[in-house]
Formats: structure tokens, C-alpha cells, sequence
């Protein structure tokens, strides 16, 4: 791989990683928005975020155009395995303004309480679409050398892929809430504390699946990850900021409890994007390598004809 195209996937990772900054508290907020029992505290977390929901996608807009710039075959089999997902993660990014909007303008109390479930569902979408991109990513595909698919998709609904994109919404949720609380502080803010917790529990079993599964199913991929000292340490600082924003958000320290909620989610992904997976973004599935062994008898037999045509003409 040549040195642009390393670089082109680093600042793909980077740019990526500015969307979840710079957007990440929002999608965590509307997932969240219809556990919010009162009406006074929707409107508030829509007036929080306000107009921080527009332009944000900018920074997807420009992770492809580098990809694309840099690594075409990459960034052809990732739309190509991916149109599904991709698909529902450009109508989650659609909805959610739209949905966010209309709340803000209708006073029907069914209408209103449509329009929560749908903010809800599309920050939901987004954000687990993100994480089983990453997830299956992490095992691989099943592609050929050319870069197209071999089989049909539905090795891509891994298990591992699913509950990575559960975990996206966890943490996310989490992020969202710790952003509440320092923006938006309440005397009644119980139930936001209970979210906090509830989510926070669930973004921790979801990751213990994900080991569990990485070590079962896809041994190859657990063992690479062990095999890097960074990636065991990137991964335990997530949890370890995870654990302190906790402790943080209980002592009243809000400001630093969701300062620490971007290192939760920050250190995964640099583990997974710049350790686990650089500078091969798409490799090839575990259980598909039987591919690679027929397609290389065939090169061999085809330059033994190609030597003895040529001993021939000589």
C-alpha cells in the first residue's frame, strides 16, 4: 500500500472521528428523547441540541470523498457489500432533522408522540448502522481479489456485526446523557441518572459479548487484536473512562463525566480503525480464505501454459 493511500485511510479515521465529536452528543440526546417522560424535558433536550443538528454530516460527506480519492477499490466494495446499511444510515440522517423539526411545530399529542418515537428510531439507526459497519469490518468480507463480493450478504448479519451496532447505540445513548446533564441541569434529574446507569450497564454487557463472541466465532480477528499491546490499551482505556465518567457524573462533575464519555467512545474506534484494521480496511472473511486457494492454482497453472507456450515458440 502506497504511502497516499495510507494516509488517505488515516484521515477517513479522523474525519469519522470528528462526526462522533461533533455529532455525537446530538444522535445520543435523540436516542434518549423518548424515554423523557415529561414534556417540558423533550423540549428541552430539543432546545439543547437546537441548531447543532444541521451540517454535521459534512464530516461523513468528506471521510468518503478522501476515501474514494485515496483507496477506490476500498471504498467501491464498502458501497457495494454495504448498500442496505448504508442505505438506512442516510435515512436516519434524513428523518432526524425532519422529525426534530416537525416536533418542534405540530401540537397533536399523537402526533407529538409519533414524532419522538421516529427522533428516537432514526439517532438509533445512525448509530447502529456506524457500529455494525465497524463490527463486520473487523471480520471481514467475503471478497475476491478483485474486491467484489463472492457470496451473497448474509454473512454480512454477522452476530458480532448486530450487537457491535447495539453497543454504537449504548454508548451513544450514554454520551447523549451526559451531555444533558451538563447542558441542561435539572433538581429533577433522577430518571436522566437512571438512564445514565441503565445505558452505561448495557454498553458494558454488549461489549463482554462481543469478546465472547470475537473468541468463539472469529479467532483469528481476537487473537490479531491480542497480539497488539496498543489496541489491549486503547480498548481498556475506554472502559476505564467509562467507569470514571460514572464515578465523575455521581460526585456532580458533569462537565468532566462528558468530557470522558468522548474518550469511551473515541479510544474503540481509533483501536479498531487504526490498530486492529490498518492499513488492511476490507479483508478477507475467516471461513471464505477457501477462495484464495483455487484462485491461486489457477494463476500457477495459467503461468506454467504461458512458460511452456514461450519454450515452444523459442
Amino acid at each position: 500500500m502506497s504511502g497516499i493511500q495510507q494516509l488517505s485511510l488515516v484521515l477517513y479515521t479522523f474525519l469519522i472521528a470528528g462526526y462522533v465529536i461533533l455529532d455525537g452528543y446530538d444522535l445520543g440526546v435523540g436516542i434518549l428523547h423518548v424515554f423523557r417522560t415529561r414534556e417540558a424535558d423533550k423540549k428541552k433536550s430539543l432546545r439543547v441540541v437546537g441548531a447543532k443538528w444541521d451540517w454535521n454530516e459534512i464530516w461523513l460527506v468528506s471521510g468518503g470523498g478522501v476515501l474514494f480519492a485515496g483507496v477506490p477499490k476500498v471504498s467501491a466494495t464498502l458501497f457495494q457489500s454495504f448498500r442496505f446499511i448504508w442505505v438506512a444510515l442516510v435515512a436516519g440522517l434524513v428523518l432526524k432533522p425532519l422529525f426534530v423539526f416537525y416536533r418542534k411545530k405540530v401540537e397533536s399529542a399523537c402526533l407529538q408522540k409519533i414524532l419522538d418515537i421516529g427522533i428516537s428510531l432514526s439517532c438509533s439507526l445512525v448509530a447502529f448502522s456506524g457500529g455494525f459497519l465497524s463490527g463486520q469490518l473487523v471480520i471481514g468480507l467475503p471478497v475476491a481479489p478483485s474486491g467484489a463480493l463472492v457470496k451473497n450478504a448474509i454473512v454480512l448479519f454477522s452476530p458480532y456485526a448486530i450487537v457491535m451496532g447495539l453497543t454504537a447505540v449504548c454508548l451513544f445513548a450514554v454520551h447523549g446523557s451526559f451531555y444533558l446533564l451538563h447542558a441542561a441541569p435539572d433538581k429533577k434529574q433522577e430518571r436522566l441518572d437512571r438512564l445514565v446507569v441503565a445505558f452505561s450497564i448495557l454498553s458494558v454487557l454488549a461489549c463482554l459479548v462481543c469478546l465472547i463472541l470475537l473468541r468463539t466465532q472469529h479467532q483469528e480477528v481476537f487473537e490479531r487484536l491480542l497480539m497488539s499491546p496498543l489496541a489491549i490499551f486503547m480498548m481498556s482505556l475506554g472502559l476505564i473512562a467509562s467507569t470514571s465518567a460514572l464515578l465523575l457524573q455521581a460526585r456532580g462533575s458533569s462537565a468532566q463525566a462528558f468530557g470522558l464519555s468522548y474518550v469511551a467512545i473515541l479510544a474503540p474506534l481509533f483501536s479498531v480503525s487504526l490498530i486492529g484494521l490498518f492499513p488492511v480496511y476490507v479483508s478477507l472473511h475467516p471461513r471464505e480464505k477457501s477462495f484464495a486457494k483455487p484462485l491461486k492454482k489457477m494463476e500457477s497453472s495459467l503461468d506454467a501454459l504461458v512458460s511452456l507456450h514461450n519454450s515452444l515458440e523459442d
